[in-house]
């Protein structure tokens, strides 16, 4: 009797999945793209793939700091970041491993050894049809303190985008220029709104004439709104290899102390697949970062936005951009 529990106990340890061949079939997520955005994503992949998706939703600077503390105890396995600024602070910390070979991405956007870039947002100064004609529109951002748009301004100072690209011009002109520029479009009666979102829709409104925000709200808002033919709004792309030519990358990479590196890889070839760069251009209107993809209609190539030269981590001090933002009494 005793001889056959003892056989009946090795069994069953025998063929009782160990905790390590559980762990292979989940891949836990820190991801600063919203649950809105990405989650229809994560779905999709634990229903082709049998692996577990868990994410924790957070601002990017939020989760780069908190996977800097962490290091080699971080439960994640993933960091899916809104920006590059942000995934290069894990980077610079050694907290991600190295990646496998990924297909060829676009030239605007940036793959190094321990990330990549999985879609793109343009900056750009969406304008009224109808208020605007195309050749009173500006060749760069200076012009908007000029006496043709007093008032007719709309930007977000609070919004990460908009924080990032003040970032970027204070690197590329340097900060005393930027702030003198901050002063000049604030004392033009720019109209704050904090968000994108209500920043264009308030060019629909008639509220304002011009919004400097990302490209695919228009596209987004469009789509919600019966199309873009019927919508009167548009982008102007710069393309002046300036601050607001920036294409932002929201960009993945494996956390170093993952311990499911193939399913995290696995993820990675999901979110680089055609089918989902199609979803990024198609649902989200981004751009996508694989060749083979069409752009959202509508939109120019990536390789047209004629973007800056930058450091991917051109924004990380978050400290100095808000600085910069107090200094030129845009935000309190």
């Amino acid at each position: 009797m005793r001889f056959s529990l003892l056989l009946l106990c090795l069994l069953a340890s025998c063929t009782t999945p160990n905790t390590k061949d559980k762990s292979t079939k989940k891949v836990t997520v820190y991801s600063g793209r919203s649950a809105k955005l990405v989650q229809p994503l994560f779905e999709k992949f634990q229903k082709e793939t049998g692996i577990e998706v868990e994410v924790k939703y957070a601002g990017s600077p939020e989760l780069a700091n908190l996977l800097v503390m962490e290091q080699d105890k971080s439960v994640a396995d993933v960091f899916w970041s809104q920006d590059t600024a942000s995934i290069s602070v894990v980077e610079s910390s050694g907290g991600l491993a190295e990646l496998p070979t990924l297909p060829v991405i676009e030239n605007a956007f940036v793959k190094n050894k321990y990330w990549v870039g999985v879609s793109g947002r343009a900056r750009v100064l969406a304008y009224s049809t109808d208020r605007v004609k195309p050749e009173e529109l500006p060749a760069s951002v200076a012009e908007l303190s000029g006496p043709r748009w007093k008032g007719k301004v709309g930007w977000a100072p609070p919004n990460g985008s908009f924080q990032a690209f003040v970032g970027a011009k204070s690197k590329l002109d340097g900060p005393e220029k930027t702030i003198a520029w901050l002063k000049a479009v604030f004392a033009n009666d720019a109209k704050a709104y904090p968000k994108n979102t209500p920043a264009v829709k308030a060019i629909k409104n008639g509220e304002i004439d011009v919004a400097l925000v990302n490209h695919y709200y228009l596209f987004r808002l469009a789509k919600e709104d019966g199309g873009l033919d019927k919508y009167p709004v548009r982008n102007h792309y710069f393309k002046n290899k300036k601050a607001e030519s920036l294409v932002f990358n929201s960009a993945v990479g494996i956390l170093k102390a993952s311990k499911n590196p193939q399913a995290s890889q696995k993820l990675i070839e999901f979110l680089l697949s055609k089918e989902t760069q199609n979803y990024f251009v198609s649902e989200v209107g981004e751009f996508p970062a694989i060749r083979g993809v069409a752009n959202p209609s509508g939109a120019p190539s990536v390789d047209e936005l004629d973007a800056p030269p930058l450091d991917p981590g051109f924004a990380s001090s978050s400290e100095q951009v808000m600085k910069l933002l107090k200094d030129a009494g845009v935000l309190e």
